[in-house]
């Protein structure tokens, strides 16, 4: 299918059945996307991986994850796999996932005067003027923006840094180096902390292999940051002198984003420890807040955590304060009718039969046009009203 957008850009979707995912939980199958852009005068083929959960209207925003090199099978899918993963086990907030395939990646990861027909500089004007307000347009993503890059785009990423220092989340640079001819990379991030205030934590991860070539840049870009700290500038460099240059992404990005999303991780297990008589809409916006002083942007809870946080005070035997999340948690994502049965849960602790048999046969309605569940949960969850109603009061 294609149709024309507002602004010089074309795009196309079709499913990406080459590329070998694990069933996910909590992500939906990669589309191909191509976006005909005028910056590199050229088709630019990128990848697009949805959270399953995904809501436009959702209130509060989905972070963007561009991954370069997304040619690079393998690679990409180790890549997608460690945030998966960290998304599974409530490491991170579901993410919006871009690759973007390259297929001339000297000249797209090169600047002049270093390169003659370099194409670094319209690779970046087609990330900030072309793909993010496209990706800004159509899906519900804010100015939480992490980059993710491998030798020549370690380089471009770490050089993407200096040069978008204020409007980034986070720049994850593996098997990197920091200067090529006429360009120093560590010389123009010094500038630039210098003089930029950073409003919000930004990020930096850049991690060699066992290569003399990055461990010398490495040494020479790690005594710098160290001896001139900067406020809301977190970063880290780590060795893994052990691996070869391939092995990095695999090793480097799932610690990153932990790392990342840290303070995220960290407020949500306070919540979960300490909110344990009530977690009410008010509560959940003083978290959404706390977020975007940290972050820049709007951050909040997926289903997972929500959910987690009403069966906490469910557990505990607050069943008004466990409904009353719940409701925010159908405000967020209303496709969700397990919390019609969680309702009723609650109000046959109460005492409240008729609220419950309402509450379940509001669950059993939306099921029947749900297309969020897979058949099988769909299966579990009619299984489940139906134990309820056979429940003697």
């Amino acid at each position: 299918m294609k149709r024309a957008i507002s602004y010089f850009l074309l795009f196309i979707f079709y499913p990406l059945s080459l590329l070998a995912q694990t069933k996910s939980d909590y992500y939906n199958v990669p589309i191909d996307t191509i976006l005909t852009s005028k910056s590199l005068n050229k088709k630019e083929e990128i990848t697009i991986i949805l959270p399953r959960a995904y809501r436009k209207d959702k209130s509060t925003k989905y972070p963007i994850i561009i991954v370069f090199d997304r040619q690079n099978r393998k690679e990409f899918r180790e890549i997608y796999e460690s945030i998966n993963y960290l998304v599974s086990f409530d490491g991170m907030p579901e993410s919006i996932i871009i690759g973007i395939k390259s297929d001339n990646r000297l000249l797209e990861t090169s600047f002049l005067p270093s390169e003659k027909n370099a194409q670094g500089e319209q690779m970046i004007n087609f990330l900030y003027d072309e793909l993010i307000p496209w990706a800004e347009t159509n899906f519900n993503i804010g100015k939480n923006r992490i980059f993710i890059g491998h030798s020549r785009f370690g380089y471009f990423t770490s050089y993407l840094l200096q040069d978008k220092l204020t409007e980034l989340t986070g720049v994850i640079s593996c098997s990197p180096w920091f200067s090529e001819h006429n360009i120093n990379i560590i010389d123009s991030l010094k500038e630039k902390l210098q003089k930029k205030h950073l409003s919000h934590e930004v990020y930096y991860r850049f991690v060699p292999d066992y290569s003399v070539t990055d461990t010398k840049d490495h040494l020479l870009m790690k005594p710098f940051l160290s001896n001139e700290p900067v406020k809301n500038f977190n970063w880290k460099g780590t060795e893994y002198e052990c691996a070869n240059h391939y092995l990095t992404p695999g090793l480097a990005v799932m610690p990153s984003l932990l790392d990342i999303f840290g303070y995220w991780n960290t407020e949500q297990m306070n919540i979960f420890i300490n909110d344990t008589v009530s977690f009410t809409a008010n509560d959940y916006d003083v978290f959404v807040g706390k977020m975007s002083d940290h972050y820049g942007d709007k951050l909040g809870f997926g289903i997972n955590q929500l959910n987690g946080i009403g069966f906490t005070l469910y557990n505990n035997k607050k069943y008004e304060a466990a409904i009353e999340t719940w409701k925010i948690l159908l405000k967020e994502f209303p496709m969700f009718s397990q919390a019609y049965i969680n309702f009723a849960m609650a109000y046959k602790k109460e005492g409240k039969n008729d609220e419950a048999i309402k509450n379940l046969k509001e669950a059993a309605l939306q099921l029947k046009t749900n297309t969020f569940y897979r058949s099988e949960e769909k299966d579990e969850l009619v299984q489940e009203i139906k134990d309820l109603q056979n429940i003697k009061d």
